[in-house]
């Protein structure tokens, strides 16, 4: 089961076990394709839409798992500085 959480700010932690690495860079762009052409509808009647920018890794055997989300961290400031809306890993 996938778990997803808000970790701080404006940054979120997506979980998915069992996903090799390439099925979840599939499923996050396959996310931005849908969050890019969906906006929602505001106060005064403006629309909102978003993006996201993702910074990916899968899991290391013996690494600990803080570890793993400041690399995290790192792809995803990365994708940032390369335009937004991204997923990088």
């Amino acid at each position: 089961m996938d778990m997803l959480g808000r970790i701080g700010g404006e940054e979120f932690l997506l979980f998915m076990p069992n996903c090799s690495l390439a099925t979840a860079k599939l499923r996050l762009a396959a996310l931005q394709e849908v969050t890019g052409r969906t906006a929602l509808e505001g106060g005064d009647h403006q629309s909102l839409s978003f993006t996201f920018s993702a910074g990916v890794v899968a899991l290391r055997p013996g690494e600990d798992i803080h570890d793993e989300i400041r690399r995290a961290d790192r792809l995803l400031y990365r994708a940032k500085s390369d335009g937004r809306a991204c997923v990088r890993g």
